[in-house]
């Protein structure tokens, strides 16, 4: 009888602890995933005060910001979420495990679709097979440090400006050999994706081109019209640097004895701050 009594008791330990288990599950999963409020500092560049100061930069320019997506990741690289930010709001609701926020401004329709681990992050690529125009995306990334969270934005995008100087009247531009794709977040070293090099061309002199850091042979170039003294000139410019995003690039062009003839580059760092 003891016997038949002890092993009484082990079944129903043994079903009790079935019951205990099943309870602990079901607690698991009716707790979500711990969370923190974590404040969020955008700036672009070295300027704090705000995105939308530029002493370089036109009203589109700095009417570059609208939406902003965060992807957040662990301290293993792994993918946690993705949360939709406006601009005006101060802070953010994020998952306890979240070391790095990517942020990405701007961003378009498969980025917000994307679930990606911080490598395939740093690899997303976007499209510039035309001239990219405002809203310029832009990128950055940042420690959760606590309960607060700084990232530097920058333009995925070089700025071109062409002059015309001593009487030459800039009146078309043929941009040749850029890039269709671009990283969406800064490489290092400099890099861009393998693709294809379209041509467009443009009446602007300020416009705007994918960051170039290929070798010489695939150098961006710029195909200048104009006209000075009742004539017509135009001149091949090719940049025998590298075209980095968010750098301002000033080209003055100048008649001489061969038609466009003379002109000088000027790398202007301060495109978004004072």
């Amino acid at each position: 009888m003891l016997y038949v009594f002890r092993k009484n008791i082990i079944a129903l330990l043994f079903v009790s602890g079935l019951f205990i288990m099943a309870g602990c599950e079901f607690d698991i999963e009716d707790h979500p995933e711990p969370e923190r409020l974590v404040t969020i500092s955008l700036t672009v560049g070295s300027e704090p005060a705000s995105l939308l100061k530029a002493s370089t930069a036109s009203q589109e320019e700095k009417d570059i910001i609208g939406d902003v997506v965060f992807f957040g990741v662990d301290a293993k690289g792994g993918y946690i979420d993705t949360y939709p930010f406006s601009i005006g709001e101060q802070s953010l609701t994020i998952s306890s495990r979240i070391k790095t926020l990517y942020a990405v401004a701007n961003p378009t329709l498969d980025m917000l679709a994307a679930t990606p681990s911080e490598t395939d992050l740093q690899n997303m690529t976007v499209d510039f097979t035309a001239a990219p125009a405002s809203s310029f995306l832009m990128s950055g990334s940042g420690v959760v440090s606590g309960s607060s969270v700084s990232i530097a934005l920058v333009r995925s995008v070089a700025k071109i400006e062409i002059k015309g100087k001593k009487g030459f009247k800039v009146t078309g531009i043929t941009v040749e050999n850029t890039p269709d794709k671009g990283y969406v977040f800064p490489q290092s070293p400099l890099a861009v994706p393998d693709g294809s090099v379209p041509s467009y061309t443009t009446s602007d002199t300020i416009f705007y081109v994918a960051e170039n850091t290929r070798t010489a042979a695939a150098r961006t170039q710029f195909t200048v019209t104009g006209t000075y003294d009742g004539k017509t000139a135009s001149r091949t410019i090719t940049l025998n640097l590298d075209l980095v995003r968010n750098k301002h690039y000033s080209i003055s062009i100048s008649p001489g004895e061969q038609g466009a003839g003379l002109y000088s580059v000027a790398v202007v760092d301060e495109w978004v701050d004072e």
